[in-house]
């Protein structure tokens, strides 16, 4: 894009987006040093229990079980990282991004909650050449800026059952400045890694997993268990 290219595209953004994308662009300066200080403090954390539950939901046999482990392994994970993360309660920009789950996770989420599940959802299937990084990225350009079917007055109306992509979902920053939703503008979000923790998971609940994003599993959220 030339110069003048740019400045057309910014003369046309309304002044509030503009403000927004140049706080983006001064947030971004020296943010590598800052987010590499949290890793840093990170690293010294012991990985032990997330390891070992990880490895119960390998033995689980029944769905349930795989996914009750899962989700203690991905709190394991997260609790240390949210102490030092922008995430707090009330916020829920990250519920306006694609939410990938497997067929096995939407079975137990409809069966906590009493939801109805859409049968003719689970499009993607993972497999050894596809992977849950692939599946977010298909899905990303599609669901963004959409709002969870479970959303509602900016709480996640199944916070306890939530997808294990929510709970390891969490932003390195110091607020939310950068989870805004921009449509039509990428802002990159330090996020914390949990892409090992996702293929251990993964391979948990097994390959040729049917993968779709939550409304799609749900198009109807709570109210189809009314």
């Amino acid at each position: 894009m030339t110069t003048e290219q740019f400045m057309e595209v910014a003369h046309q953004r309304p002044p509030e987006l503009e403000a927004h994308l140049k706080a983006v662009a001064e947030r971004e300066e020296g943010m590598q040093l800052r987010i590499e200080a949290k890793l840093l403090h990170l690293r010294s954390r012991s990985r032990e229990d997330e390891a070992r539950l990880l490895k119960q939901a390998t033995k689980a046999t029944k769905a349930a079980q795989k996914v009750f482990w899962l989700r203690k392994a991905a709190d394991a994970m997260s609790a240390p990282v949210y102490e030092l993360s922008a995430c707090t309660a009330g916020c829920s920009h990250c519920c306006n991004l694609t939410v990938p789950i497997s067929r096995i996770e939407a079975e137990v989420i409809a069966r906590e909650t009493g939801t109805q599940i859409n049968k003719k959802a689970g499009i993607k299937v993972m497999d050894d050449q596809v992977d849950l990084q692939s599946i977010a990225r298909d899905m990303s350009e599609i669901y963004y800026g959409m709002p969870c079917s479970f959303l509602s007055k900016g709480r996640c109306t199944i916070y306890e059952s939530r997808p294990l992509a929510c709970r390891l979902l969490l932003n390195l920053d110091d607020d939310d400045l950068l989870c805004k939703i921009t449509p039509g503008e990428e802002v990159k979000v330090p996020r914390m890694n949990a892409s090992e923790h996702e293929l251990w998971g993964a391979l948990a609940l097994g390959l040729n997993q049917q993968y779709d994003d939550i409304r799609e599993w749900f198009p109807m959220g709570l109210a189809s268990s009314v």
